[in-house]
């Protein structure tokens, strides 16, 4: 790679993560929830537009959606992960740096999570949450689940879905988007259509990874 062509490219490393950076402040936390659903239709097949999308809602919901769909968005990371702290830690690496070959990061492949343990993942952390509402506040609320993990991948040949414990906690609706999957884990029959036609399905509709959050 030529010097200048090394030299644009640190620059656009620099500028991703700059923009990264402010994208994990909290004045854009409703930026980020909306990107959450905007990909979680996506995938299951749903077409929207954009002022269908609302955010900063009232507590406890964060998106809503056409009217009907009721978000509160929950992510899964890695135990102890901060992805704002990552963004601001690798921005002040690249700062100075003027080698490309020292912020490339190496391939480590990462291992499966079947359907079965990505449920009892979701269960129990939705668990601790769910004894903080009022039942007939749980009833309303749509959960969408965002699982970002940096060593696994969602295996999504596993035909298991225990959803006991998960339906016992009394959400209205329960799902999770593992890009490039959208499920629909379960939804009481005064859900939304949309959600009740697709429950049990596992969806990947949406092919352009690139534009998987963007408007």
């Amino acid at each position: 790679m030529g010097r200048d062509n090394c030299e644009k490219t640190i620059k656009n490393i620099k500028k991703f993560h700059n923009e990264k950076a402010d994208l994990f402040s909290n004045k854009k936390k409703g930026t980020r929830e909306k990107m959450v659903v905007r990909v979680f239709l996506r995938c299951l097949g749903i077409s929207f537009k954009e002022c269908e999308l609302t955010e900063n809602c009232p507590e406890p919901v964060d998106v809503i959606f056409r009217n009907h769909f009721r978000f509160q968005i929950m992510e899964i990371l890695d135990n102890d992960r901060q992805r704002g702290e990552e963004y601001k830690k690798f921005r002040q690496k690249v700062h100075n740096e003027k080698n490309l070959e020292n912020l490339l990061k190496p391939y480590n492949p990462t291992e499966t999570l079947s359907l079965k343990s990505t449920i009892e993942l979701i269960s129990k952390k939705l668990f601790k949450k769910s004894e903080h509402y009022p039942s007939i506040e749980k009833s309303q609320l749509d959960i969408l689940v965002y699982i970002n993990l940096k060593n696994l991948h969602f295996y999504d040949k596993s035909p298991e879905f225990p959803l006991d414990e998960l339906r016992k906690q009394g959400w209205r609706s329960v799902s999770f988007v593992w890009p490039p999957y959208s499920v629909i884990l379960f939804a009481n029959k005064d859900a939304d259509d949309s959600l009740t036609s697709r429950v049990g399905n596992i969806l990947s509709e949406w092919n352009d990874y690139d534009s998987f959050f963007e408007i």
